[in-house]
């Protein structure tokens, strides 16, 4: 294999690798990482008939909360290098790869439970500090490992380039790793949902958790129906609770402007009281429409979305808080748990921004409120983006 042909399978597998982490672009379902494998490589044909068929074994292949499948990128990848340069015939390529998905999939764990956490909590102190660069850098920082996890193993599969060889590798992996690895992700799950049931602690959100209990416990609702229903409440909440206070306190002090009688009044402060409001713009939601094109890059078993989160709200906070102190205030806010499917995030995203606009002009919303919502949004979402987005158009 030439120099050339080495970096761009360094260069493609890593695109499949950051795309396992993000699942955005699906750059890493088999279909797409065998063609790309076999693009660079000079065999399309091959590359395009492994991927087709390692896709059909790894069509239930989905992240799901915390569980982490097979590496499907690894094993496109692995199992469109085997059949190309090692001239190995789809069968048995495809029966290496599948394991060396499995190992993948403890790489995944032991890089978003340990790596990914790591650069996790740097981002926390660059959020103390009130630095969005610092924050921005971390979320892309993640992508790195990620890349490395299907790069690395590819280009040594390429080199060797002999299944026995893979084969070996994986039959003297201890169990107890494996094993052991799996395990400590599930602990790790149960503290983040020990962190969601703190977060609900906020009495104005309580009787919204008890009414979902009591539905989804008593009957036979759906999560679709669930959804919709968190939906209603969510914008019932917003129009009674939330705008009309807004408007009442708008209202207010323009009649107080303009009321002459009151000699205590000062008419030029007043006016810049009112002008001085801060109001998002459609160029400040473009902004985060396009950060979340990189959304799910920095997810990690601690804190599950709270990164990704974060960085793609950072342009309504700056435009928002103008002083360090309630900027860092913002920002801790939304490094918090978090966690739900990332095509419907934007909804939240959506509900967030209005009520921190409303929070930063009028001082009416809590911030504990805006955290209440996320969470009590993000498992309905969830809900009902899995089972359309990957159990349902993926598969068709």
């Amino acid at each position: 294999m030439t120099i050339t042909k080495f970096i761009l399978l360094f260069i493609v597998t890593s695109i499949s690798g950051i795309g396992a982490a993000t699942e955005e672009y699906q750059t890493h379902r088999p279909l797409i990482a065998s063609t790309l494998v076999g693009f660079v490589l000079g065999d399309i044909k091959t590359g395009i008939i492994v991927g087709a068929s390692m896709e059909l074994i790894a069509l239930g292949w989905m992240t799901i909360g915390a569980s982490v499948p097979p590496d499907p990128a690894m094993a496109g990848a692995i199992a469109a290098i085997l059949a190309i340069i090692g001239k190995q015939n789809t069968g048995v390529a495809i029966s290496i790869a599948v394991p060396v998905a499995v190992a993948g999939q403890v790489l995944q764990i032991a890089q978003k439970s340990t790596i990914d956490v790591a650069i996790m909590h740097w981002a926390d102190k660059f959020a103390e500090r009130g630095c969005t660069k610092g924050i921005t850098a971390m979320h892309f920082l993640t992508a790195i490992p990620s890349a490395l996890r299907v790069a690395v193993p590819s280009l040594m599969v390429a080199y060797f380039a002999n299944a026995s060889y893979v084969k070996v590798i994986l039959d003297e992996m201890p169990k107890s790793i494996t094993i052991g690895l799996q395990i400590a992700s599930g602990f790790l799950v149960v503290v983040g949902y020990a962190m969601i049931m703190e977060l609900l602690n906020v009495n104005e959100l309580l009787p919204f958790f008890f009414i979902g209990f009591l539905i989804m416990t008593f009957t036979k609702m759906t999560l679709v129906g669930l959804a919709i229903l968190g939906a209603s409440f969510a914008a019932i909440f917003y129009v009674y609770f939330i705008r009309d206070n807004s408007k009442s306190s708008i209202r207010g002090r323009k009649i107080r402007a303009t009321d002459e009688k009151n000699p205590d009044i000062d008419m030029e402060n007043e006016t810049a009281e009112v002008n001085e409001s801060v109001k998002l713009e459609r160029k400040d939601l473009l902004k985060v429409f396009w950060r979340m094109q990189f959304y799910q890059i920095s997810w990690n078993y601690e804190r599950m979305q709270n990164l990704c989160y974060c960085y793609s709200i950072i342009p309504i906070l700056k435009k928002l808080y103008k002083t360090k102190d309630s900027l860092s205030e913002a920002l801790k806010r939304h490094m918090e748990y978090f966690n739900t499917h990332q095509f419907t995030v934007p909804i939240i995203l959506g509900i967030n921004a209005a009520m921190e606009e409303v929070k930063a002009n009028e001082g009416k919303i809590d911030g504990e409120v805006i955290t209440g919502l996320k969470v009590a949004l993000m498992g309905p979402l969830a809900g009902l983006g899995d089972p359309i987005f990957w159990g349902i158009l993926r598969p068709l």
